[in-house]
């Protein structure tokens, strides 16, 4: 994004049209995401949750094995299973 503005704000102070220079910023920051980011992200989710899975840990959404791959420790009821979002202790 910086070497966006940069190239944007450098070219409109050089004279260039700006919607010219605006498209070229933004062919900039659409160049830097890989084509292949999409398709990395869904094997990486998909192997989590098949680590989760031989844990007998089930989830409906494949970004929550994102979230949950960054916990140490669960608080389940009785059932073994999250109803909610939140968790609250009572002493």
């Amino acid at each position: 994004m910086g070497i966006s503005f940069l190239i944007f704000g450098l070219g409109v102070l050089t004279g260039k049209p700006f919607f010219e220079m605006f498209l070229t910023s933004v062919a900039v920051v659409v160049a830097a995401v890989p084509e292949g980011l999409l398709p990395a992200l869904t094997v990486v989710l998909a192997t989590g949750m098949q680590k989760l899975a031989k844990h007998k840990g089930l989830i409906r959404k494949m970004t929550a094995a994102e979230t949950l791959g960054c916990v140490s420790v669960i608080c389940a009821d009785k059932t073994g299973t999250l109803t909610r979002g939140e968790l609250k202790i009572k002493l």
